[in-house]
Order: structure tokens, then C-alpha cells, then sequence
């Protein structure tokens, strides 16, 4: 390989992977060599070995699993040497470089983590010439802002203060009196000649405020392709300070690898990808999540209409203030759904990057827990898939996303149970009941792990096969009399759940003594990113392009997620006498035929201790009670679903007022590219349903409703004719 710089030596190793090498404890050869050289061939192969692992571990993913860093953490770092002007790699105001050895991370340091300067951006664009140039850029820049507890955004202490940047359109000019209605504005707003000077500017005020994360809604797709777009089309030279490393070369490739590399060092926040991973929503652009989680009116902007905006002072003004609306709302939402300190607490569980954390790199993230967890243990954990295009993965729609899969998934092994529904209208209470995190638990209650599961090897290194060598069959069906069960390994798959678990429930029982209300909002930002941790977990095992995929343990799992559902159903209707009405992977729904929510409970109760008896790890529980329910069909239902279930759960709590809130799954009436019309009606229709009424009443109520809708539409229609 003509490999200069290289050193090597034969050591013990585990292997219980899915490459065709014999798992257990076996010798291996350990080769180093110097990183500024390129990796070797993963498919290289010779007269003397058969494989090679770990060409794909990249320097950074190297650090962190052997030093063991898990998340932003301090570190201490010793016999530094400044480096000459001449040499600096970076625009930090500090660089230095250190050999790999002398840096060690600080073992149970209290010191707080540093606050983080934040800047939310927005822009708009016009169209000159057929092409989208950048017409405003606003952004808000917040000085100090804490990554462990949760901000709110009118807090004076983070430091929060406004700029807006906007040029000049060729053919036509500022109105007069601009620039003596823009000093009155609230926030400062600078005039350039030219596009190439708005975006100097904008770079200039990114260098001086150095921002350590920059956030945006649809941040890579939107606002930075854009940004990127333009600078290379007008050759900026100083585009480099975008980023905190000296950069020369112009990215190329996909939006999202472009970003990364002209933003090194420092974070990006897309709250578009925050908000799918954290909220469900029949819709994650600005306007719909304003309304819905700010309860903030946004009115839509037409960027065809830019140039109109430029004819008058207080029209142009009213754009700018749109964007700087943008930026700002862009920013509450970021709070509000506590991005920053939720991040990073994945972070610092998986030990992955933060960045990857904010891009919802959720596989990643299960990965990089499990790689810590056997690099602890000598074991050699595999290689990294290689994804063409990741900005699909990340930003396709999420329908088209979930029939793909399907599609991809068919026939790979079987999943969830689903029960064929009794469907119709139930006016008694229904009662659900959901085993907590189903998979996590089986995974500890059968004792799961890479290391207990014996099974055949399979060539899955992601890349493309020797020639003359078959391929495997992805689709054979899994045949379990294939798999052995060794009880005696040390398993580490349920010992990182049980550990995820314990964590939770230390976190929580701190909260029910925790008096001081900031500390007590961190400890609630812990404890959900353990949750989102530990629930995923299953996901790397039948994800196929999962370092980590083994598709007999993910089949293994579901078998027994179906068998216990089926067994559960059982025992509520042969020795409860209740009848299931529906069943779905982790839950059941049962037709109590109580009218009393008490008398409800305490069947659930009950139902509950009959499941749970057989189970040391599975827990089921009372999940929630609805009054009326309308099924369907599968995945498909709306209820009234009783709100204050946990007062109803208190032992003792009397005269208790109950409060449903109605509740809609899967009908089409929630689907986005249904259109307003069509969605009212159904509702309308939908609440005389689940109104308590007798059918007599309710299609009296129904016809009503409609023939209301339908006189407004034709009043509508005529007007507008």
C-alpha cells in the first residue's frame, strides 16, 4: 500500500456482528497508520485475511469513542503550541494544536457549561433577469443563551438585538423618504447598492458576532442553498468566514454537505427538522407552527411580489418587517420546543456530534451509544454505511418517505401485530391500554443483545459484492429455528436500555422533590431525551442502513411484540369476558361497556395486574379512556378522549369533573393536501358524531350543518363568479 508512517500488532477482539467472521473472542491484527493519509479499501481482501474493518471510522468518530466524549463536555488539554500566523487554520480569536494524547476529558466536573451566542436568520428573495437573488436578509442575534434549561424568548438576559440588510433593485430606486422612516425602526437597518454588498455585509456581521449557532427554519434547503447559491455565483472571496475554519474551495454536492462545510464550527438549528423529530403536526412550515405552537399569526408572503414592495416607504418597511418576523418567530420556536438543551442532552447520552444531533440524525445517535458501549467491552463494532444522498433522507415528504419504505421494507420480516378492527360507533367507554415502551422492554425482558442471538453471517458492508459471489436474499423470510439463545453472555444491548431506564427514573424522581422551577425544567429536558434515546433504540436494528442492522434480532423482537399482544388479548376476553375491539403493535382497546369512569379505572386496574403478572420488564398501562369512539377502520378512529385521566387515577380524588378533548388518527380529514373546505366539513360532521346524541338527532345535526356550509358556498361563489 506503500503506507509510510504505520505500526501494527495481533490483539484480542469480540465479534458478534453480521460479516461472515466467527463471533466470540478471537485474534486480530490492529493496524495504525497516520491520518493524513487515505483510508484503505474496505474491500480489500488477501491470501492472509479476510476482511477489513474500520476504514469507514473517521478521525473525528475515532476521538470521540476512544477518548470516550460524550456530548460537550470540558476537557483538558495540554503541551499546546500556538501555531504562526502563517499556518492558523482557523478565524478563532484562540487556535492550538495538540498531540492526541494529551487530551483527556475532566471525570465529574461541576463546573457550568458556558453560555452560547445565537443568531436566527430569515431572508427574502426576488426574481431579476430569471434569477432568485437575495433581496432582505434580518436576523436576531441573542449574546447568552444557557444550553441546559429551557429560555424564554422575551428573557431580558439573553442579550437580544436586531439587524436588517437591504439592497437596491437594478431599474429602480429607495423611496426618498426611507431612510428617515428606517431610523425610527426598533432595529437597525442598513441600505446596500447591490446584492454582492448585502452579502458582504451579512458575512461581516456573522464574523464580528461569531455566532456559535445559527438557526433557521428549512435552514439547509432554504435559506443557506440560497445563500451558498448566490456567493458562488457572484464569486465572493470572503464567503470563507461563514465558517470558523479557513476555507478556499467552493462546496459542492448536496445542500445539506455544502452547509456543513461552509458553516464548520458551528452549529446549524433548522427548526423545520427539529420540529418533525419533536411535535406532530399535520404541517411544519412557519405559518402553521406559529399558529400552533406560539399561538402567533403569520401571513404568507408571495415572493413574486417582491418588487412591488420597493414603490412605497411603509410597503418596504412592512417586507423587512415580515423577514425580521420571520427570524424572530424562527427563534421561538426554537425556545419554545427547547431544541438547544434537548440536543444536547442526546448528545450527551449517544455521545455522538452535536451537530448531528440537531440534524435528527437519530440512527447515528442509537449508533454512537452502542459503539461506546462495546469499544468498552474489546469489541470490534462495524463499519459506516455510505448514504448518497442524505438531504433526502432528511428533508422528503413524509408521506412519499413512509411508502418508500414500505415499499423497501416489503416482505424483510414481519412487523407489529395490527388486529382487523370490530369497526363502528361506541357510546360506552372505551378503555386503552399500551404496553410502556414495548420493544426496549422485550429487548430486556427475553435478554436481547448481538451477543446472545446466535445466527447466521450475512455479508452486509453495504457496498457492492465481489463479482461471482450470489448475492444474499434480503427478502428470505427469517427462519427462527436458525437462531439459539445463549443465556450466559454478557449482554449489552438490555444493560444500555436498563441503564437509559434507570436514568429516566432517577431523573423523575428527582423532579416530584425539585422546588426550584429552572432546575426543575432541565431535569424535564434529561429525562425526555433519555425517553427519545431509549424508545429508539430498537429502530438501528431493522434500519438496513444501520451500521447496526441485524434483521433476525429486529424479526426476533416484533415476533415477540405480536405474540404478547395476542396473548394479552386473550386474557381480557377470557377471563375479563370484554370484548377487544382493536389492537395495534403495543396496545389494545377494550369495549368496557361501563358508562362510570371510576368503574373504568378499576377494570383497567385489574386488566393490568392479570397482564402484568407473567412479565418481569413488560409493563402495560392505562393509556387513555374515550366516550364515544368511531372506528374506521385499521389506524383510522376518532374519539372524545378524557384529558384528566391522572386525576381520575388518584386514589381517594372524589367529584372529579371529567374533560375530553376530541382526538383524530389517520382519517383524511388531517391529511395537508386536503383543502380547508373539506377538512371544516368533516369536522362539522365529525363533532355531531361524537356529540352523544341519538342517531335520530345527530343526522338531523348533520343535515343542518351542512345545508349551513352549503348556502355560504353558494353565496360565496356567486360573489366571486
Amino acid at each position: 500500500m506503500h503506507q509510510q508512517k504505520i505500526k501494527f500488532k495481533v490483539v484480542e477482539r469480540n465479534y458478534s456482528f453480521e460479516l461472515p467472521i466467527l463471533h466470540g473472542k478471537r485474534k486480530y491484527l490492529k493496524v495504525k497508520y497516520d491520518g493524513n493519509l487515505p483510508p484503505i479499501n474496505g474491500d480489500l481482501k488477501g491470501k492472509t485475511f479476510s476482511h477489513v474493518i474500520g476504514t469507514s471510522w473517521s478521525l473525528l468518530e475515532n476521538l470521540i469513542i476512544k477518548k470516550n466524549i460524550k456530548g460537550p463536555q470540558w476537557l483538558r488539554i495540554s503541551g499546546v503550541e500556538k501555531p504562526a500566523p502563517a499556518y492558523r487554520k482557523s478565524w478563532c480569536v484562540f487556535e492550538c494544536c495538540a498531540d492526541y494524547e494529551n487530551i483527556h476529558k475532566l471525570e465529574n466536573e461541576t463546573r457550568p457549561h458556558p453560555p452560547v451566542k445565537v443568531m436566527s436568520l430569515a431572508l427574502k428573495t426576488v426574481r431579476i433577469n430569471n434569477n432568485w437573488e437575495i433581496a432582505n436578509i434580518s436576523a436576531i442575534k441573542f449574546s447568552k443563551v444557557d444550553t441546559d434549561k429551557n429560555v424564554e424568548i422575551s428573557n431580558k438576559d439573553l442579550g437580544m438585538s436586531f439587524f436588517s440588510i437591504l439592497r437596491k433593485i437594478p431599474g429602480m430606486n429607495i423611496p426618498r423618504d426611507f431612510n428617515q422612516k428606517a431610523s425610527k425602526s426598533k432595529y437597525k437597518i442598513r441600505v446596500e447598492e447591490s446584492e454582492a454588498a448585502l452579502i458582504n455585509n451579512f458575512i461581516a456581521q456573522v464574523c464580528e458576532f461569531d455566532p456559535d449557532i445559527i438557526a433557521g427554519h428549512d435552514a439547509y434547503t432554504s435559506i443557506f442553498d440560497t445563500l451558498l447559491n448566490r456567493i458562488r455565483k457572484l464569486r465572493t472571496p470572503n464567503w470563507g468566514k461563514l465558517s470558523r475554519l479557513r476555507k478556499s474551495n467552493h462546496p459542492d454536492g448536496a445542500s445539506i454537505f455544502r452547509v456543513r462545510y461552509a458553516t464548520c464550527g458551528r452549529l446549524i438549528c433548522d427548526t423545520f427538522l427539529s420540529a418533525r423529530e419533536f411535535v406532530r403536526e399535520t404541517d411544519y412550515n412557519l405559518t402553521h407552527l406559529s399558529k400552533s405552537l406560539l399561538n402567533e399569526r403569520r401571513d404568507d408572503f408571495d415572493v413574486n411580489s417582491t418588487q412591488l414592495f420597493y414603490r412605497d416607504s411603509d410597503l418596504l418597511l412592512k417586507m423587512i418587517d415580515h423577514t425580521t418576523q420571520d427570524a424572530f418567530l424562527t427563534s421561538a420556536i426554537m425556545f419554545k420546543l427547547q431544541i438547544i438543551p434537548l440536543t444536547k442532552h442526546l448528545t450527551m447520552i449517544a455521545g455522538n456530534s452535536w451537530a448531528r444531533s440537531l440534524q435528527n440524525a437519530r440512527a447515528e445517535r442509537n449508533e454512537m451509544l452502542l459503539i461506546h458501549e462495546f469499544r468498552q467491552r474489546k469489541f470490534i463494532y462495524p463499519d459506516k454505511f455510505q448514504i448518497k444522498n442524505e438531504d433526502k433522507l432528511l428533508f422528503e415528504n413524509d408521506e412519499i418517505k413512509e411508502k418508500d419504505n414500505k415499499k423497501k421494507d416489503k416482505k424483510k420480516y414481519a412487523g407489529g401485530l395490527v388486529l382487523e378492527p370490530k369497526t363502528g360507533l361506541y357510546n360506552d367507554i372505551i378503555l386503552l391500554l399500551d404496553f410502556n415502551s414495548l420493544y426496549p422492554s422485550i429487548i430486556q425482558e427475553y435478554n436481547i443483545c448481538f451477543t446472545t442471538i446466535e445466527r447466521p453471517p450475512a455479508n452486509n458492508t453495504g457496498k457492492k459484492q465481489q463479482e461471482g459471489e450470489e448475492e444474499q436474499n434480503t427478502n428470505e423470510d427469517v427462519d427462527f429455528t436458525q437462531l439459539k439463545k445463549r443465556e450466559n453472555e454478557d449482554s449489552i444491548l438490555p444493560k444500555v436500555i436498563k441503564n437509559l431506564v434507570q436514568q429516566r427514573r432517577e431523573v423523575k424522581k428527582q423532579m416530584k422533590y425539585e422546588k426550584n422551577e429552572a432546575k426543575l425544567q432541565s431535569l424535564d429536558i434529561k429525562q425526555k431525551a433519555v425517553k427519545l434515546v431509549a424508545n429508539s433504540m430498537y429502530g438501528c436494528l431493522g434500519f438496513s442502513s444501520s451500521r447496526f442492522y441485524a434483521k433476525p434480532i429486529a424479526a426476533t423482537i416484533t415476533r415477540f411484540g405480536r405474540q404478547i399482544l395476542e396473548e394479552s388479548v386473550i386474557k381480557v376476553q377470557d377471563k375479563m369476558n370484554k370484548q377487544v375491539i382493536y389492537g395495534d403493535t403495543d396496545s389494545i382497546m377494550i369495549n368496557t361497556q361501563l358508562q362510570k369512569i371510576p368503574e373504568a379505572i378499576e377494570l383497567g386496574n385489574r386488566l393490568k395486574k392479570e397482564i402484568n403478572e407473567k412479565y418481569k420488564c413488560l409493563e402495560i398501562d392505562i393509556d387513555g379512556i374515550f366516550m364515544p369512539l368511531l372506528l374506521v377502520k385499521k389506524k383510522k378512529y376518532a374519539a372524545m378522549k378524557l384529558e384528566n385521566l391522572a386525576d381520575f387515577m388518584v386514589p381517594g380524588n372524589k367529584n372529579i369533573e371529567p374533560k375530553f378533548k376530541q382526538e383524530v388518527k389517520g382519517l383524511d380529514m388531517v391529511r395537508r393536501d386536503w383543502c380547508p373546505l373539506s377538512k371544516n366539513a368533516s369536522y362539522v360532521v365529525l363533532r355531531e358524531i361524537l356529540s352523544g346524541k341519538s342517531i335520530d338527532e345527530m343526522v338531523e345535526g348533520i343535515k343542518m350543518e351542512m345545508t349551513k356550509l352549503g348556502n355560504y358556498n353558494y353565496l360565496a361563489s356567486n360573489l366571486f363568479r
